[in-house]
């Protein structure tokens, strides 16, 4: 699966106002750099990089800094390294997992229980695994979970609250 910086449920996201900001930076601002405040998803500074030389970004958000790493960051990766990762991740079975922190804390309510188990297990394996990714890889990775968890969860864009589940996920 391959994911677009825009893809992310994420209130305030400027993805729907990125053509007019952008029209507005090409006629209003100078400069070869840009610096993106309060960046969020990332959109504006992604459609940026083909008008500046240094682009910079910021966010007060511990998930959007990785977020940033893997789409923005510098440094090499190695692409079937990270395939491995995500293969072996596609194979989980959440009948064959434990509970886990995510699953205790948000199964049934924010994800589903299976999902959230295997969301957790990743998380863990991720951290596990860590000293056998460079920075760039573990980014890569845990950005995915996060567009993943995005696509499955029970919100409409923010944690705040959540749709109900099915009685099934109330285990």
């Amino acid at each position: 699966m391959k994911f677009n910086i825009e893809n992310r449920r994420y209130t305030g996201s400027k993805a729907k106002l990125s053509n007019w900001i952008l029209d507005l930076m090409q006629k209003e601002c100078e400069g070869d750099s840009f610096l993106d405040i309060f960046a969020g998803t990332g959109v504006i500074a992604s459609k940026s990089i083909d008008l500046f030389k240094k682009i910079m970004v910021n966010d007060f958000l511990a998930s959007n800094d990785i977020i940033y790493e893997g789409f923005f960051g510098k440094g090499a990766y190695d692409i079937k390294k990270v395939n491995s990762f995500v293969e072996k991740y596609a194979e989980l079975n959440p009948d064959n997992l434990p509970e886990n922190y995510f699953s205790k804390h948000f199964g049934g309510k924010y994800i589903s229980n299976d999902d959230a188990k295997i969301i957790g297990f990743i998380r863990e394996d991720l951290e596990f695994n860590k000293k056998n990714l460079n920075n760039k890889e573990f980014a890569i990775l845990l950005a995915s979970l996060l567009y993943s968890t995005d696509k499955i969860a029970n919100t409409v864009g923010h944690y705040d609250a959540y749709r109900m589940t099915s009685p099934k996920d109330k285990r």
